[in-house]
């Protein structure tokens, strides 16, 4: 089950909240233990980039050698949602709006069943969801189909 939010007030509902994806990754990015295998695998899927070495941050991509602030927001916001799980254990809610259909599915995979809430304002879903939501704390769960229409203000 993933839980929704789909306005910037609903940020304010957890202790913790994830405004800016790129801020906060500068912040967890420092910290050479959070490049686990599973992130490495996010970062190919999602960005196609490879990491070269944890210490210093270094990746390649497929068009030059850089640093892990290259990343686009999209990966960076699923890095996130995984290093609160693994270092934060209150509730968070991550503004998911940068995310591009690839970077949503892996950020849905890690946010499933977890105690994380995404702020996500556009109906731009990957087409393979086969999650259910529960959007802005109602009781209704609903599934991708009508995910797109409550986004968008419809249902």
């Amino acid at each position: 089950m993933i839980r929704i939010y789909t306005h910037w007030e609903d940020l304010k509902k957890a202790p913790y909240s994830i405004y800016s994806n790129d801020a906060a990754f500068k912040g967890f990015s420092k910290r050479p233990e959070i490049y686990t295998q599973y992130v490495r695998e996010v970062m190919l899927k999602v960005d196609k980039t490879i990491l070269l070495d944890a210490n210093t941050g270094l990746i390649k991509t497929p068009y030059e050698i850089t640093t892990v602030d290259s990343l686009s927001t999209g990966c960076k916001t699923v890095i996130n949602a995984i290093c609160c799980i693994k270092f934060n254990n209150t509730p968070v809610i991550i503004n998911a709006n940068d995310c591009n259909p690839t970077a949503l599915s892996e950020l849905f995979k890690v946010a499933d069943n977890q105690n994380i809430k995404l702020l996500l304002m556009h109906p731009l879903l990957p087409r393979d969801l086969c999650w259910s939501f529960i959007v802005n704390d109602s009781e209704d769960v609903v599934d991708c189909f009508n995910l797109r229409y409550r986004i968008l203000g419809i249902g």
